[in-house]
């Protein structure tokens, strides 16, 4: 189909603007796009190193390699807002998120931890509060070591994820790294607080099994009263060919 362009700025400077809109009114806008209101229209199409690079109030910025870099001065200056109508039933936000500091998806709400045990940790084993906590690049990070008979008391949630991070023009980005099975000593990571985690439970094992810490350190099923260590959660799952299950957590 035929396509016609309204606007074209270049430039070949390494700072350069295509464009620069400028609006000195009070409430003025610098840039209006309307798109077409039919299937396949858009208000705007951005291409970049970043693909939109926002900057509210004054807030410092640097261009991150991402889709939408978006920046607040802080206080009552969020770096994103969005209204929600009263009565209205849409989502603000609708996929399979990740989010920094806390990791919310469709499966499980999950919160940063570093980990201080001595021994490696496993995917999907039990952990527990220390008291070291810190805060790392903004966030409140917990500190956590494995949960056992002596600080049961104190478990908090299961291992989910690793985190590590990569330099991107210069700073260190954290991600999320998926093919881990193990963190150690020093090792940042996401734990499981509500929701589902993939666990090795011993025991008799079935859809709706009551799973805990019992006090010699080990993560099996119960049925009836427990009579010692933490309630974890309950079986979603059959084992898989390596013996781990889906366990809703829902620590007590």
């Amino acid at each position: 189909s035929q396509q016609s362009t309204g606007v074209v700025g270049l430039s070949n400077g390494a700072n350069g603007f295509g464009g620069v809109f400028t609006d000195i009114a009070s409430s003025g806008i610098g840039v209006a796009a309307v798109g077409s209101a039919a299937v396949g229209g858009s208000g705007g199409r951005f291409t970049g190193y970043d693909g939109i690079l926002a900057n509210g109030s004054g807030a410092t910025m640097g261009a991150n390699n991402d889709g939408l870099d978006v920046g607040g001065h802080g206080g009552t200056s969020f770096a994103i807002f969005s209204s929600q109508p009263s009565g209205d039933a849409n989502f603000t936000l609708n996929g399979a998120a990740h989010i920094r500091g806390s990791n919310i998806t469709a499966a499980s709400y999950e919160v940063e931890v570093r980990y201080h045990g001595s021994e490696a940790a496993q995917i999907g084993d039990v952990l527990a509060l220390d008291g070291s906590n810190e805060t790392v690049e903004g966030a409140a990070v917990l500190g956590v070591v494995k949960a056992d008979a002596n600080n049961s008391d104190a478990a908090v949630g299961v291992l989910a994820y690793r985190l590590d991070t990569s330099k991107v023009n210069g700073l260190d980005k954290t991600y999320i790294d998926s093919s881990a099975t193990q963190v150690k000593s020093g090792d940042r990571a996401y734990i499981v607080v509500v929701g589902e985690a993939r666990m090795k439970v011993s025991g008799t094992v079935k859809i709706g099994s009551h799973v805990a810490l019992s006090n010699n350190g080990t993560v099996t099923t119960f049925s009836g009263n427990q009579t010692d260590g933490v309630y974890v959660g309950k079986v979603a799952s059959r084992p898989d060919s390596n013996g781990n299950v889906t366990v809703f957590v829902n620590l007590k």
